[in-house]
């Protein structure tokens, strides 16, 4: 269930950077803004230095992503993927949908995020005291790596991934994204790991072999 206190603390910063929660008007011209600039820029940076792209962000996408991650998280919960960890690195946290999930079942949450707004929302208002804005996040036993909404900004997977045993990937059900999702999971598989979500085999993808038009959500 979303928590009624991170409500008001969308309001509260959205006030701070002069924006209303109750002018759904103006809020939806900036996720627009927001949403023409993904699809134009597939491999940018969020422009988080923006204020039209923080209230897009605060009103809409974080909000959109938590329940996104809440989602993943269920599946990986019923398959105990979490069971045995104890540590987690969020790459890319952004305003920590993943991240704050973690909280509470995880000992040690490391978010990696390098734009100061979202860190400044993580530090603040999620309470996140390991921050790092080092790429290349420490290896550790018994830990897992995150990715939610920044494979997206990249080109290809850092070969830093393959060094954690765990992995968590959350992105956009695009075509793009997808397509190059199917066929990171391949890659993976030739590299030793076992796919536990969302496909239930861990056979070629028959979508990559098909048509190039073919995807999956």
């Amino acid at each position: 269930m979303w928590p009624d206190h991170l409500s008001t603390v969308i309001e509260n910063e959205l006030a701070a950077i002069g924006y209303s929660i109750k002018d759904t008007k103006k809020l939806s011209e900036c996720v627009l803004r927001q949403s023409d600039f993904y699809i134009s820029n597939p491999t940018a940076k969020t422009p988080w230095e923006e204020k039209w792209c923080q209230a897009a962000q605060l009103s809409y996408y974080f909000v959109l992503n938590w329940n996104r991650c809440r989602g993943a998280l269920n599946r990986v919960s019923e398959v105990e993927f979490l069971s045995d960890l104890t540590h987690f690195v969020d790459w890319g946290a952004g305003l920590g949908a993943l991240s704050s999930h973690l909280q509470g079942l995880i000992t040690d949450i490391e978010a990696i995020e390098v734009a100061s707004f979202p860190t400044y929302f993580l530090k603040r208002h999620l309470g996140i005291k390991n921050l790092s804005a080092k790429l290349k996040p420490r290896i550790r036993k018994n830990a897992a790596i995150g990715l939610s909404y920044s494979l997206t900004e990249l080109e290809s997977l850092p070969e830093f991934i393959f060094d954690f045993e765990n992995i968590l990937i959350v992105e956009p059900s695009t075509k793009s994204d997808s397509r190059r999702l199917m066929q990171y999971r391949q890659r993976l598989i030739e590299s030793g790991y076992s796919i536990w979500a969302p496909c239930v085999h861990e056979k070629a993808c028959p979508l990559l072999e098909g048509s190039k038009k073919d995807w999956c959500h």
